[in-house]
């Protein structure tokens, strides 16, 4: 884990350690709620890909870790902080940067474990049509959504190059105008795996 790498962390300090992050937010929530703010306010949990935690922009040039792992493999990966996020208390969570469809279906088989809970699928994109690891994203997001489409607030993208915003998001409206969208892209610039700069 990471998070004993750097932190000194073991698994179960490590998630306290997540679910004290929305104990933190909900007590700012409450401090602005008591100084009269009435806005809204939702936490959103974020859960990367596993290749997130791999270091080598792997998530952005493929995740083809997927193809060697199994969905039970990559679902037992995601589980504990899912869980963690939802005992925490969070209102809703968000999947990011998810590089392959077998990724997205270990995402879905851990969400349905909690009924009822909803999150955002977002894609990672190496185009105008595909998800990092090659899928359109139109088939994979109409695949999601007859997978969960109960559980699913919005399927899109993020960490993108501005541009492709528009097609990817206008290929899922056509294939299933029903799918409500998501989008968060980069800047213009290009991120370099290898300086990770």
């Amino acid at each position: 884990m990471v998070s004993r790498k750097h932190l000194g962390l073991d698994r179960k300090e490590t998630l306290e350690m997540i679910k004290s992050a929305i104990t933190i937010c909900k007590d700012a929530i409450d401090i602005e709620k008591q100084k009269g703010n009435k806005n809204s306010v939702s936490i959103v949990g974020f859960v990367g890909p596993y290749g997130a935690h791999l270091n080598n922009g792997c998530e952005y040039a493929g995740g083809f870790y997927a193809d060697d792992m199994t969905i039970k493999e990559l679902a037992d990966w995601h589980r504990p902080k899912v869980e963690a996020l939802i005992e925490g208390g969070c209102d809703y969570l968000l999947f990011g940067t998810i590089p392959s469809p077998k990724e997205a279906e270990a995402i879905i088989e851990v969400l349905k474990e909690h009924p009822g809970f909803k999150a955002i699928l977002s894609f990672s994109a190496q185009n105008e049509k595909t998800i990092s690891h090659g899928e359109k994203l139109s088939e994979v997001a109409k695949r999601c959504w007859e997978l969960a489409a109960d559980q699913i607030l919005a399927i899109g993208i993020n960490c993108q190059h501005p541009r492709f915003s528009v097609p990817l998001l206008s290929s899922v409206k056509e294939a299933n105008p029903d799918i409500p969208l998501f989008v968060k892209p980069n800047t213009t610039e290009i991120f370099n795996t290898t300086t990770k700069e």
